[in-house]
């Protein structure tokens, strides 16, 4: 699916794709699938995997835009449900938070930042991940990767949160 979308976000002769995509509201969907009850860590993994693919791969700004816009890549930061012992899914997960850490820019923290909360879930999941995974490696470094990656957006509400 996430192959079709980027083509069709890719090439101007299939825009259709990726308008269909969105105004079907497929993240919701998506989003829905992994709080489902039925769901596994394998359908948790092909979801991350899925937004993930669809983040780092779009090239049209406002593409970027919608699928950060709607929260729903936040829930899926915040999700309680996900299985931490599952290295299989941690890893995922943290090349997903990666790939977000990776668009970041002055543009598009506006997405992450909740300047009114004071909160920031793609920073508070990964102090988590530096805090708790212990004996990880490859989690902690790239955990650590993407705090570095939050520090070089020059955006001063960001800073201010930092």
């Amino acid at each position: 699916m996430s192959e079709i979308i980027i083509y069709g976000e890719q090439h101007t002769e299939q825009e259709l794709i990726f308008d269909y995509f969105c105004e079907k509201n497929m993240l919701a969907l998506l989003t829905d699938m992994m709080r489902a009850s039925w769901n596994d860590e394998v359908v948790q993994c092909q979801v991350i995997q899925t937004i993930a693919i669809l983040v780092q791969n779009v090239r049209n700004e406002t593409s970027l835009y919608y699928l950060l816009s709607n929260n729903y890549v936040n829930e899926i930061i915040q999700f309680e449900g996900l299985n931490l012992a599952d290295p299989d899914l941690v890893s995922h997960f943290v090349s997903f938070l990666k790939t977000l850490s990776l668009r970041l820019n002055v543009r598009t923290v506006q997405f992450f930042l909740d300047d009114r909360a004071g909160t920031m879930p793609l920073y508070d999941c990964v102090i988590s991940f530096i805090n708790n995974m212990g004996g990880d490696n490859m989690v902690r470094t790239s955990a650590l990767t993407i705090v570095l990656n939050l520090f070089r957006v020059d955006d001063a509400g960001l800073r201010a949160f930092l």
